[in-house]
């Protein structure tokens, strides 16, 4: 076990900091930067942003850093120019001379502030800096750029800049002087000493030396903490011409050698510490605390690293769960009975059943692994411990959750798909380790001029929907099935803007193993045929058309949905696990005594928005309404569902995260006099948790959620009507330590 844990933190290790690994290319250099409310962010040269950095970081052509509330300052490597970016920056490294024959070092300033002293190795341009109003022409010099929302302008301390207008002649800005390219005359202002001097005091570096750059002089003020004071220059009254450009200045060894002893701690060994620290806090994260499972309270250690690459997220959870003693395995919970830490060595049967405990047990370490974007990417992948398991369009499964229970009970579910020119496919899986709900979906697309038009046929089924019961027979050991087709008649896939148009139509049957043993009742074992058809058409059946779509970080849903019967939409969701066993009652009772039911019409509609590293939310709700013998009734088959996410910044001054969700049916009926429905009974799923920082690398974090009570045997604990699972609360008190 051991050398499996070691090797999998070797993996964890080498995988991100070979990703971030330097090449011998022109970069840049992120020397250091403060990051106050971490919302800085760096987006790489493929337009995703980067999920760690830290100093060190290497910058190449096409990356650029919005600095959020803090700065940073950069060094451009071999040529030795240092850039500091304000807060509120949004900067772009275009071009690196060198770098693919570039002559040039080109850069963007889309909005706020940086500060440049340019090293001056000859007497040519090498510098552009681009702003949405001109573009300035560099030579080796000292200067700042601004762009805020009303004013666009250059200070020049030393040397000179040509300043070049969208519209307008280029002019020549040199020591002392001020150009606004928004003014509304275009012309240099040259500025007081004092004023400039100020200017450049509140943009000095606090890391990099201005010592360092080869052909700059620092002025005394402008000396680093890390550097000592130079002896003050008496000033022979000699000025310098402003409009004469800079001769380049050749330095000796000495001051060479001078400039590299003051360099401060950005070196190569300080960077590679710094990557690995950077490493090592993105990814592992460990939990202490406890939690309450089933009515008990344990003690838990549990170790939880992450890894983002691109699209691609994977997360582990390696837990130990246990009474009072953390070195005694005898007191560790066992999910479902299983020890999850012997690796087969608990198996005394035939080597099929050890590897398949290897398996089971390997399987149970991985929380999540997500790729893509179902519905709009041409293939996504999910396993783990989800709440958002579709398939489809979800009018047969959509957001079924087999995290519910979780940590009480841990699956590993799978949902993926792909799409192959005119053939795609579908598959769901609630637990690989030990499945009891299946499903799969296969489509074409019919139609080479409209590639838009898509047909598919869909079934999902639960093997054991009466497992988890202390006796299944008693419902006949059924299978329950749901089957359909579907369309899309319009598809648009933008980067900003994604919206589909389609219909389902799907019924449902079951299959029993057995004749159920429910008092009263008479049925055969067999499928039950009657579920979906009665000889002359179809009933119990369900048909939902609608819209859905992303408008830049906006998502939103409007369906319509009808069922007749006592069929249900979308009947494989968040609640289904909680309220099976009353479906398959309901099932039962239809089968023993056929009846016309009426037919329940709604609308579904949902949105959400983020923002990002900031808040999330979401809404949803189904409306339905009965429609009996010409009488139009509100439905008590409602559902809501409501997510919220904060995270830390969001709240100035106050460093609280946390989140919370929401999944309810019957909502409409808890209010209704005479109900004995409650807003945390079995027809609901609820988790949360508040996140505050003690430390650093410490969080306190207060988690509660509502899970079935199950027995020592596995199973369900009833209420007193035999058909509601019992909710019992968890709660989790707990400490984190990250990097």
């Amino acid at each position: 076990m051991k050398k499996t844990l070691l090797t999998i933190l070797i993996i964890l290790l080498w995988l991100p900091m070979s990703l971030t690994a330097q090449s011998d290319s022109p970069v840049a250099i992120l020397e250091y930067f403060e990051d106050p409310d971490e919302n800085m962010v760096i987006v790489d040269d493929q337009g995703i942003p980067m999920t760690f950095f830290d100093m060190g970081e290497s910058l190449p052509p096409g990356f650029s850093i919005k600095t959020g509330s803090g700065f940073a300052e950069i060094r451009l490597e071999p040529n030795g120019t240092i850039i500091k970016l304000a807060e509120n920056t949004d900067f772009s490294i275009s071009n690196l001379q060198g770098y693919k024959g570039s002559p040039f070092n080109e850069f963007s300033l889309l909005a706020g502030k940086i500060r440049t002293i340019a090293a001056r190795t000859s007497g040519i341009d090498q510098y552009n800096v681009r702003t949405p109003t001109a573009v300035m022409g560099v030579r080796g010099t000292d200067f700042i750029n601004e762009i805020s929302g009303t004013s666009a302008s250059v200070v020049v301390r030393e040397g000179l800049v040509e300043v070049i207008p969208n519209n307008g002649v280029p002019l020549m800005v040199s020591q002392n002087q001020s150009v606004d390219t928004l003014a509304a005359v275009f012309e240099a202002v040259t500025l007081p000493q004092e004023l400039v001097d100020t200017l450049f005091r509140s943009m000095a570096f606090s890391a990099l030396s201005p010592a360092m750059v080869p052909g700059h002089s620092p002025l005394a003020q402008e000396q680093t903490a890390e550097e000592p004071e130079e002896e003050e220059v008496v000033d022979s009254g000699e000025t310098e011409s402003p409009i004469s450009p800079p001769e380049p200045i050749e330095l000796t060894e000495d001051d060479m050698k001078n400039a590299q002893e003051a360099k401060p701690a950005s070196s190569d060994q300080s960077r590679k510490e710094s990557r690995l620290a950077a490493v090592l806090r993105d990814i592992f994260e460990m939990e202490i605390g406890t939690t309450t499972i089933n009515g008990n309270t344990f003690s838990k250690v549990i170790i939880q690293p992450e890894i983002k690459i691109g699209r691609f997220k994977m997360g582990l959870y390696l837990p130990v769960i246990y009474v009072d003693n953390l070195f005694d395995p005898d007191q560790y919970y066992r999910p479902a009975g299983n020890n999850e830490w012997s690796f087969g060595t608990d198996q005394n049967s035939e080597a099929k059943e050890i590897l398949l405990d290897i398996l089971r047990d390997t399987m149970l370490k991985i929380r999540y692994i997500e790729y893509g974007d179902q519905g709009w990417d041409p293939f996504y992948l999910k396993v783990g411990n989800l709440n958002n398991m579709s398939i489809g369009h979800g009018a047969i499964m959509n957001n079924y959750a087999n995290d519910s229970e979780f940590p009480a009970i841990r699956k590993i579910g799978l949902n993926t798909g792909f799409s192959a020119g005119k053939f795609g496919m579908e598959f769901v899986s609630d637990d690989l380790s030990d499945p009891s709900i299946l499903g799969s979906r296969i489509y074409i697309n019919p139609i080479n001029s409209y590639k838009a038009f898509q047909i598919g046929i869909t079934g999902v089924a639960d093997l054991f929907p009466a497992r988890d019961f202390y006796n299944p027979s008693e419902y006949g050991d059924p299978v329950l099935i749901s089957f359909g087709m579907d369309m899309e008649l319009l598809k648009i896939n933008r980067d900003n803007f994604k919206m589909m148009l389609f219909g389902d139509f799907s019924s449902m049957t079951s299959i029993f193993r057995e004749s159920p043993e429910m008092d009263g009742t008479n049925i055969d074992s067999g499928v039950a045929t009657e579920l979906w058809t009665d000889g002359s058409g179809f009933k119990n059946y369900g048909v939902v058309a609608g819209l859905r779509g992303d408008i830049f970080r906006f998502n939103w849903a409007l369906e319509y949905r009808l069922s007749t019967g006592i069929y249900k939409p979308s009947i494989f969701n968040a609640v289904y696990d909680r309220n099976k066993i009353q479906y398959l009652s309901e099932i039962i009772q239809y089968l023993e005594m056929p009846s016309d039911r009426g037919t329940v019409m709604g609308i579904y509609g949902e949105g959400g928005f983020s923002l990002k590293d900031k808040l999330a939310f979401s809404i949803g709700y189904f409306w339905p309404w009965e429609i009996n013998d010409g009488n139009v009734t509100m439905g008590s088959d409602d559902k809501l569902n409501i997510s919220l996410v904060i995270m830390k910044g969001l709240i100035p001054r106050i460093p609280l995260s946390g989140r919370i969700s929401y999944e309810r049916t019957h909502l409409i009926d808890t209010f209704r006099s005479g109900s004995d429905l409650t807003l945390f009974d079995a027809n609901t799923v609820i988790s949360g948790e508040l996140v505050y920082p003690l430390a650093q690398t410490l969080d306190l974090a207060i988690g509660a959620s509502s899970v079935i009570q199950m027995d020592g045997e596995g199973n369900m604990i009833m209420e007193t009507d035999g058909v509601t699972p019992k909710v019992v609360p968890v709660i989790n008190i707990e400490t984190r330590i990250h990097f």
